[in-house]
């Protein structure tokens, strides 16, 4: 059951190794000798992600496709309820293989070989860039944030992370989430990249494409022809993304999404799709339930009702004992006052040789 700030993502307190060392990651220390060591973070607990009013957390994407060689950049973002000290003082964490792994990047102590943060953690943004991908680069990925707020320094990550999977060299292919749900009249973006081995020519000429229903299914929209009707891109295939945002969702646009990318390189026209593709769900608003609500915002109402039954009938049990319990001493009270009030009788004496007539 997504628990849902940067430590430094890029300190503003010199250059040095000592100014980057963040007032967070000095209280962390004090706090729990051995965090910050080289062989850093076995010992730093994983936190739940939580989506409600007043939560925090960290939203990464669930996995990504790359060629070797390649360079990505996963975003990343986080949210939280605390006022943040000035200056900041935010420090990101990137471990990978497990949630409780190895940290492979601290912010607090800038580029490290291949890996830099992008994004400005004043803006939420705490994404990894990975330069040269090898085969070794493919595991899971898990951004821990370290903040230093009014009330203390707080700690939070991801549980699930993003998968990275690096293909060969010369691969292509087209990454989408397998599927998503909205409730009727909304507004979503069906999340859509690619990658590819190719020399695109100049200037740009890629066109994004967008069937339905199954993947030679009919083109409800093509990028050359500018935004139509309700749908329209919002990703930039200059920087391999190209989701498809549709406004005011009805019933009608629930069914399965492909994205199809074409694309002239020096080699000539190149098109790649995805064949799985996104399934989206469309909810009615009174038929919404609380597994398709964030964690947290499940209605309870009968949990209460049961949690106040039980604790009437225990109640109204407990009052009966007591009343009975009472009843009983009243009683014994009674008797004994009743046998102190009787007159006192001696029995009558009979003396050896008395007869009686």
């Amino acid at each position: 059951m997504v628990g849902s700030s940067t430590v430094m993502g890029k300190s503003r307190e010199g250059q040095g190794s000592g100014g980057k060392i963040s007032l967070a990651r000095d209280l962390l220390e004090r706090q729990r000798p051995g965090i910050f060591p080289s062989s850093l973070g076995s010992q730093m607990v994983s936190v739940s992600l939580r989506v409600s009013a007043g939560s925090y957390g960290v939203a990464q994407s669930p996995e990504i496709l790359a060629p070797e060689g390649s360079t990505i950049t996963p975003p990343c973002s986080f949210f939280h309820p605390w006022k943040l000290v000035r200056p900041l003082r935010v420090t990101v964490l990137w471990r990978w293989q497990i949630s409780y792994g190895p940290v492979i990047f601290d912010s607090s102590r800038g580029n490290q070989g291949c890996r830099s943060l992008v994004g400005d953690p004043e803006k939420y943004a705490v994404s990894l860039q990975i330069r040269n991908l090898t085969k070794a680069d493919g595991t899971r990925y898990f951004c821990r944030i370290l903040a230093l707020t009014t009330e203390d320094v707080k700690e939070w990550q991801s549980v699930v992370g993003m998968l990275l999977t690096v293909k060969e060299r010369g691969s292509y292919g087209v990454v989408q989430p397998p599927d998503i749900s909205a409730p009727e009249g909304s507004t979503i973006s069906l999340p859509c990249s690619f990658f590819h081995p190719w020399t695109l020519v100049r200037p740009l000429r890629v066109t994004v494409l967008w069937r339905w229903q199954n993947s030679y299914g009919p083109v409800i929209f093509d990028s050359s022809r500018g935004n139509q009707g309700r749908r329209s891109l919002v990703g930039d295939p200059e920087k391999h993304a190209a989701s498809l945002q549709i406004r005011n969702l009805t019933k009608a646009d629930g069914t399965r999404y492909f994205c199809r990318i074409q694309a002239l390189t020096t080699e000539g026209v190149k098109e790649w799709q995805s064949i799985v593709g996104t399934l989206l769900t469309v909810m009615e608003w009174g038929n919404l339930t609380a597994t398709s609500e964030p964690p947290g915002t499940e209605d309870t109402s009968s949990h209460r009702f049961w949690l106040f039954f039980t604790a009437v009938d225990l109640a109204v049990s407990l009052l009966l004992c007591f009343s009975l319990k009472i009843g009983i001493y009243v009683a014994l009270f009674l008797g004994l006052q009743r046998q102190q009030s009787l007159p006192c009788i001696n029995p009558p004496i009979i003396k050896e040789g008395a007869t009686t007539h």
